[in-house]
């Protein structure tokens, strides 16, 4: 059976949105356990957010990102590839489609890597 890999966070938020769409608190607090630091987020601020923190979809293009990365720095070391530095400027673009009410980001990256001079000993096989 294969093995499952299992993630969780918490969120908090507390406000009111009696006053209506215009007006109500966008920040909300998450924690990813077993990382100790809190995040504090807020919506895009094109949905009235503050665009001083963070929002959901910047994190999913982190994430998107981050999981680029870390998936080439596996494939360069199961191969012995020496990678000394590596960067990474990514974007996202999400269109607002009023009619469908749906928001769905799109991701495209630029990564710039730099190879070490280590090379795999001749004769071994990479992997």
């Amino acid at each position: 059976m294969p093995h499952t890999h299992a993630y969780r966070s918490e969120l908090s938020w507390e406000g009111s949105t009696a006053s209506g769409y215009e007006v109500y608190e966008r920040a909300h607090r998450v924690l990813i356990p077993p990382a100790e630091a809190e995040l504090l987020l807020s919506s895009d601020p094109a949905f009235k957010g503050d665009g001083q923190l963070a929002n959901p979809e910047q994190l999913l293009l982190a994430a998107a990102s981050s999981c680029q990365l870390l998936m080439f720095l596996v494939l360069a070391a199961r191969s012995r590839i020496d990678v000394l530095a590596y960067e990474d400027s990514a974007e996202a673009v999400m269109p607002d489609d009023k009619k469908a009410n749906a928001h769905h980001p799109h991701h495209a990256a630029a990564a710039h890597r730099r190879r070490g001079g280590r090379q795999p000993r001749a004769g071994r096989a990479a992997g």
